[in-house]
């Protein structure tokens, strides 16, 4: 073969090399998708699909199901009873929390016959105790002799930043001895501004009992700020305890990764 055909056949496989890599290039990015937390596929740092890993969702099956402490009714008036459950977030430990869980309440009666299921959705906060609060339940004239509480499908939990949750705490309560007022200043002793803050009043007599429950939504708490809230009752108790739990709204979901 001559120099000048050797040259010719060399220019063929250059040529040919730069027009294959521009080729791979122009496929890669039409067919190739970065891998996100959102997309369906077990990818990148991914323990299971879409989820553990750099992703926010937490796997099932790595995740606890909720422990309910306890749940009870309290009679509020002639005919509605306020129904209360204690939940324990056994993922707390790893600032863990849930959106929208659905739950339900059924009570019943002392013969075991339901008396009214009622069903909402709460989302859980990474702390240890989440109450769980339906008011104005109507019951008519039967009396509730069982309260139970579950979710209605296993909530999807998803890892809140810890500079996403405010530093909230509750100081000067005061509780009347009937039972029918409960006063407290909660405390936002954060940087940013607590909005759409929900709290939950307790009563518990001498022996560690809830007797008594009700909520409140306090709008916004400012940065370092405080703010007073009064909790009331129409019906007199024996308290010897009240307990009110901070429940913060959860930040804005973020596209993950």
């Amino acid at each position: 073969m001559s120099w000048g055909s050797r040259r010719k056949t060399l220019y063929g496989i250059v040529i040919g090399f730069f027009v294959l890599l521009a080729f791979s290039v122009l496929m890669f990015r039409i067919f190739y998708h970065t891998p996100t937390c959102f997309d369906g596929i077990k990818n990148s740092t991914e323990s299971g699909i879409d989820c553990g890993g750099l992703c926010a969702k937490v796997c099932y099956g790595i995740a606890r199901k909720p422990v309910v402490n306890w749940a009870q009714s309290f009679r509020t008036s002639s005919n509605t009873v306020t129904a209360v459950a204690y939940i324990k977030n056994t993922n707390a430990g790893e600032l863990t929390g849930s959106y929208g869980a659905h739950y339900f309440f059924r009570l019943y009666d002392k013969n075991n016959l339901l008396i009214v299921e009622r069903s909402g959705i709460i989302d859980i906060p990474p702390q240890n105790t989440v109450p769980v609060i339906e008011p104005n339940v109507v019951v008519g004239n039967r009396e509730v002799a069982h309260t139970f509480f579950d979710f209605s499908v296993d909530p999807t939990w998803i890892k809140i930043a810890e500079d996403a949750q405010p530093s909230l705490h509750v100081k000067i309560q005061s509780l009347s001895s009937d039972g029918t007022r409960l006063s407290a200043t909660v405390v936002n002793s954060g940087l940013y501004d607590v909005r759409n803050l929900t709290l939950v009043a307790t009563l518990f007599d001498v022996d560690g009992e809830a007797i008594a429950a009700s909520k409140s939504l306090v709008p916004i708490i400012s940065a370092n700020g405080s703010q007073s809230v009064v909790f009331t009752w129409s019906q007199s108790s024996k308290p010897v305890r009240a307990e009110i739990i901070p429940l913060p709204a959860l930040p804005a979901q973020t596209t993950g990764v």
